[in-house]
């Protein structure tokens, strides 16, 4: 109470203080509602978030997501020599420049936040009705298809620009929300946050990868027989250094950027807020690994923080095992974007 506002009634008043922030220096969590159109909420601290970034609400209703400090910041992209696993062609190391920071969610995509977002009850390991704060995973999801993340029209545009199709998953939140600025992470904004900082490679120094990710090795079999392990329910493991859940193992993660298999990732060069190359096959970037690591198909080492993969998303195909994590840029979008002659 303010002893300056009395009442005559109760003698006293409580005062609030309003700021206004910045649209270039937020809050550091952000929550997005799902439930209720043009809603998102800002919080100062972990300790502000209404009832614990456990609960339950982010995890259906509500996106939960963390502001990721990446302006101005350079990091070493790719693994080095000495890391168990590397895979020398694929994970080349390369110094990266993030231009901006931007938010990312909390928690990987679930099936029910998926559903709040696209209307469709949509998943693949688990039942539906039961495991509702379970990874979504794309088995029987497809890029190109009608419930597809950013569309065939438009959201095929990039690395040209950010556009989506307005009837795509991405659309469909931007129209829910009444802002454009949501989509997938490029491959460096998702290593960046990945990493946490740390050159561990499981994004944290002195963990093993049991203790950050869910894997074939420490999921439960299969409820109704099959092969296929199931996605868990995400937050259960260990956060990273940003205090990101999942970002190995469970389900993979797909990236903005296109996969060009047999091209060099990289040639060792500094580069500035990377893109990736043009798509030409309709592959995508998948990152952080899945519930199959571990399987005899699926070596562990799948799930580190530099490791990389494509997973085709043709019309008819399926990003089978891969699930998505959504950011925010802080800002206004980036672009149009220019190419290296100095053409839009």
């Amino acid at each position: 109470p303010d002893p300056s506002m009395t009442s005559p009634d109760d003698g006293c008043m409580l005062s609030v203080a309003v700021k206004a922030w910045s649209p270039d220096a937020p809050p550091d969590y952000l929550a997005v509602d799902l439930t209720v159109t043009n809603r998102q909420l800002y919080y100062v601290s972990e300790a502000a978030i209404p009832h614990g970034i456990a609960h339950e609400r982010y995890k259906s209703g509500i996106i939960l997501m963390r502001r990721i400090p990446a302006s101005g910041v350079t990091f070493r992209m790719g693994s080095v020599t000495g890391e168990s696993d590397r895979d020398a062609e694929a994970e080349i190391p390369h110094y990266v420049t993030l231009t901006n920071d931007y938010y990312m969610a909390i928690y990987e995509t679930t099936i029910k936040q998926h559903y709040n977002i696209s209307g469709v009850l949509q998943c693949s390991y688990r039942n539906c009705n039961i495991w509702t704060n379970s990874a979504f995973s794309a088995n029987h999801f497809d890029l190109a298809g009608p419930s597809n993340l950013r569309g065939t029209g438009e959201g095929c545009s990039w690395p040209t620009n950010h556009a989506v199709d307005a009837e795509s998953v991405i659309g469909r939140l931007h129209s829910i929300v009444g802002d454009d600025r949501f989509d997938l992470p490029t491959e460096a904004q998702w290593e960046f946050a990945a990493r946490a900082g740390s050159s561990a490679p499981f994004g944290r120094e002195g963990v093993s990868l049991d203790d950050v990710a869910w894997t074939f090795l420490n999921t439960p079999a299969p409820v109704n027989g099959g092969y296929w392990h199931p996605t868990c329910e995400v937050g259960l493991k260990m956060a990273n250094g940003l205090g990101l859940y999942d970002m190995l193992g469970n389900a993979g993660e797909l990236c903005l950027d296109a996969f060009a298999a047999g091209e060099r990732y990289s040639d060792g060069g500094a580069v500035v807020d990377p893109r990736g190359p043009v798509f030409t096959n309709r592959t995508v970037v998948v990152r952080g690994g899945d519930v199959r690591c571990g399987d005899y198909r699926y070596s562990l080492s799948r799930c580190r923080t530099a490791a990389r993969a494509g997973t085709a998303c043709d019309t008819g195909k399926t990003a089978f095992g891969s699930g998505y994590r959504l950011i925010r840029f802080i800002g206004p979008m980036p672009g149009p974007f220019i190419n290296e002659n100095g053409e839009e």
